[in-house]
C-alpha cells in the first residue's frame, strides 16, 4: 500500500500556459512525481488526473484560495493537505468554510451550459467572495488576463453556487472532481485549491448466515446498519470519534439489493478507515478476510486503512455478521450399543468417565472439555 499524502512541494505558473493544461483555472499547479525526496515527501500519483480525465503528468488545475495573500511563479512552497470535506481538520479561520460545497459544485459546473460567456477570472472571484465575502474582487492585472471581470456573471455565478451546489458532495460515478486545499506549513504563503478526480469506497453488510466471513449466494444483505467513515489522526491504531469520525450512514436497499452503503466526496491521496457497529439482531462479526477474495470477505469490525487514488470507487469494504448463540446447551449421552444399531435401546447402559471436546466450528479451537458421568 502507497503512503498517504499529507504534505507535498508545489510551484505553479500563472494563465495561461497553452503547453500544460485543458481547462481555464487561475493558474496552473505543479507536483512532481518523480524526485530523490519522492519516498520521503510523498507527493505521489494519487492526484494524478485532471477534469476530463487526462493524465496531467504532475500539473492540476489551480485556484487562489486568499486574495489579500501573494504567491510567486516558478518558486516551490511545501504546503499541507486537506479535504473540504472535513470541516473539523480544515486549518486557519476567517473563512467561509460552509461554502466550500458550493465552491466545488461551481468547478463541476459545465460554463458553456450557463448561456454566459464566463470566463476564469469570474470564477476566481466568485470563489473569493463565497469564502470571505466583502466587495467583489473584478480588477487586477491576473484576474482580468482573458477579458474583463463581469460584476453581473460573479452575481450570477454565486447565486447558482449557494443555492444549487449547497449540500453538493462530488461523485466519482458522475465524473466529478474535488479541490484539494494546500495550505501553508508556515508562513503567509497563498492557500491553494486543486482539482482532483474524487474517490469514493463502500459495499455491502450481510448476514453472514454460515459465518464463514464469505458472501455467499443467498445471504442476505442488512439494511438500517450503522457505517461510520473515520481517520486514524493520532495514529494509535483506535477509533477515538471526536474529530476523528468523519460521516456516518445507513445501509439501505439500492437497486433491489439491501445492506449497501458509500461515502463519495473522499479525497484521493487521504488515508481512510471505516468502522460497522453490530445491527440491531445480530450479536457476532464475521471472520476477517477469509477466502481470498477482497470482493467477497469481510472486513469489519474496522477495516484496514485504505487510500484512494483519483477517480477510484473502493467496493471491496464490507462486513458480515451472525448470530451467535448465548446462554445455549448441548449434550446428551455416551452409551454402550449392544447391537450396533445407532438407537439407544432398554437396558443399553450409558458410559462414565468418556472424554468429550467441543470446537469452535470456525476456527477449530478447543472450546472445553468435559466427562461423562455414571448415567
Amino acid at each position: 500500500m502507497s503512503s498517504p499524502i499529507n504534505f507535498v512541494v508545489y510551484s505553479y505558473r500563472s494563465r495561461p500556459d497553452p503547453d500544460k493544461l485543458f481547462t481555464t483555472s487561475y493558474f496552473d499547479v505543479f507536483i512532481p512525481q518523480t524526485s530523490p525526496w519522492w519516498d520521503y515527501w510523498g507527493p505521489a500519483a494519487q492526484f494524478t488526473g485532471v477534469k476530463n480525465g487526462t493524465t496531467s503528468g504532475g500539473w492540476f488545475e489551480g485556484w487562489c484560495f486568499d486574495p489579500f495573500k501573494s504567491i510567486s511563479s516558478g518558486t516551490s512552497y511545501n504546503w499541507n493537505v486537506y479535504s473540504p470535506y472535513e470541516p473539523g481538520l480544515l486549518p486557519g479561520g476567517g473563512y467561509n468554510a460552509g461554502n466550500l460545497d458550493s465552491i466545488n459544485w461551481l468547478l463541476n459546473l459545465d460554463l458553456s451550459t450557463t448561456g454566459r460567456d464566463i470566463n476564469y477570472g469570474e470564477v476566481q472571484s466568485a470563489i473569493w467572495n463565497m469564502l470571505w465575502g466583502g466587495a467583489l474582487i473584478t480588477t487586477g492585472s491576473d484576474i482580468t488576463q482573458r477579458g474583463p471581470v463581469s460584476s453581473a456573471d460573479v452575481t450570477y455565478l454565486i447565486g447558482r453556487s449557494t443555492s444549487e451546489g449547497n449540500g453538493f458532495v462530488p461523485d466519482v460515478e458522475q465524473g466529478h472532481i474535488i479541490t484539494a486545499l494546500l495550505y501553508p506549513s508556515s508562513g503567509s504563503s497563498q492557500p491553494v485549491l486543486i482539482e482532483v478526480p474524487t474517490a469514493a469506497l463502500g459495499d455491502f453488510v450481510w448476514h453472514d448466515v454460515d459465518a464463514d466471513g464469505i458472501q455467499d449466494a443467498g445471504e442476505a444483505g442488512i439494511n438500517g446498519a450503522t457505517v461510520v467513515l473515520w481517520r486514524d489522526l493520532d495514529n494509535d491504531g483506535l477509533y477515538d470519534g471526536g474529530s476523528e469520525k468523519l460521516a456516518q450512514t445507513l445501509t439501505f436497499n439500492k437497486d433491489g439489493q439491501d445492506g449497501y452503503y458509500a461515502f463519495k466526496g473522499l479525497l484521493p491521496g487521504l488515508e481512510y478507515q471505516v468502522l460497522f457497529e453490530t445491527p440491531a439482531g445480530f450479536n457476532a462479526v464475521s471472520p476477517r478476510q477469509a477466502g481470498g477474495d477482497p470482493a467477497l470477505d469481510s472486513d469489519g469490525p474496522v477495516s484496514d486503512p485504505v487510500i484512494l487514488t483519483a477517480g477510484e470507487f473502493d467496493r471491496t469494504i464490507d462486513s458480515g455478521f451472525y448470530v451467535r448463540p448465548e446462554n445455549a446447551a448441548l449434550g446428551d449421552r455416551v452409551w454402550e450399543d449392544k447391537d450396533a444399531d445407532g438407537v439407544q435401546d432398554a437396558g443399553e447402559l450409558g458410559i462414565a468417565g468418556v472424554t468429550v471436546n467441543l470446537y469452535d466450528c470456525i476456527t477449530n479451537a478447543l472450546v472445553g472439555s468435559t466427562f461423562t458421568d455414571i448415567n
